[in-house]
């Protein structure tokens, strides 16, 4: 191994997008390349606001790495459910399968290589879209409250494994999560319990578990935002295991400024949110603009 390389343990997660083929041949090359882009993008947020880093894109595909394979079982959740809300112009929902593997790779020149991300690229193609599959060595390395999340399947021969390799599958619809008491918000590092709001002379504090914050052009709004491109009811703010999400229902979306990541564009879909930003009703988001809504995660 020479200076520049440096084997680490980590959890190796692949985001596939499924049906990729037939979203070109509906929307056509250049529409489905931008949608394909937008939920990359949307992904790769996901992915930092969960303690995780993008390691590269691959076509429709992102790799991406994590410390704690806790962090990246629950990335995995946030992203099918995520996706699961949203449309593409056709109507039809996109959807990623999502394989994890934990174990040591080499780093080398911004990239990973090595047996671990061999294994998670080989279990991401035996998942089915909108799933999530693992393998028995990432949830050995779960604490207990986190394994809860997972479901045993079958072994499986896995191409340049002498061994059959043993599958567990991630549930992730939050109703399933619920039956499983799942302990994200206790396990999960970087949760927010509170999220301040600034806009103009007015500062607001939310705190998590309460009910929905909405904002809008509307009086009866919690925040009315005095902007004539903002949507009477602009959209509302949920907090959710440990996250504060923001969700979109306006007629001319919203623009999110995160740490890294400028002028992210949503319109009836939602993003966690994560840090300290900028939300915007209806226009992107710079100096001009008078109706800016400044946040900070606590």
């Amino acid at each position: 191994m020479t200076d520049t390389e440096l084997q680490q343990s980590c959890a190796i997660l692949f985001a596939d997008i499924a049906g990729s083929t037939s979203l070109y041949d509906r929307l056509g090359d250049a529409a489905a390349q931008q949608m394909i882009g937008v939920t990359l993008g949307k992904i790769s947020v996901v992915v930092a606001a969960h303690n995780g880093a993008i390691v590269k894109s691959i076509g429709d595909e992102l790799m991406c790495c994590f410390e704690n394979p806790a962090d990246a079982l629950r990335t995995s959740c946030v992203i099918h459910d995520t996706l699961d809300r949203q449309t593409d112009p056709g109507g039809a929902r996109l959807a990623v399968r999502i394989g994890i593997h934990y174990g040591p790779a080499i780093r080398k020149d911004n990239d990973l290589f090595g047996d671990a991300v061999n294994v998670a690229a080989r279990v991401t193609a035996l998942a089915k879209a909108q799933q999530t599959l693992t393998t028995a060595q990432t949830v050995e390395a779960l604490a207990p409250a986190d394994r809860t999340v997972t479901r045993s399947l079958n072994q499986t021969p896995v191409k340049g494994k002498a061994e059959l390799l043993a599958l567990h599958e991630v549930i992730w619809r939050q109703e399933n999560l619920t039956v499983l008491h799942l302990s994200r918000t206790q396990s999960m590092g970087g949760a927010s319990n509170r999220l301040v709001l600034s806009y103009g002379d007015r500062t607001l504090a939310i705190g998590g578990g309460g009910a929905a914050f909405t904002l809008g052009r509307e009086a009866g709004c919690q925040l009315q935002v005095q902007s004539t491109l903002a949507s009477r009811q602009h959209g509302r703010i949920e907090h959710r295991m440990g996250k504060f999400v923001f969700i979109d229902h306006s007629a001319n979306g919203t623009y999110i400024s995160l740490p890294d990541i400028d002028n992210l564009f949503l319109h009836r879909e939602e993003l966690p949110l994560f840090g300290s930003g900028i939300i915007s009703c209806g226009e992107k988001i710079q100096d001009t603009n008078l109706h800016l809504i400044h946040f900070a995660c606590e």
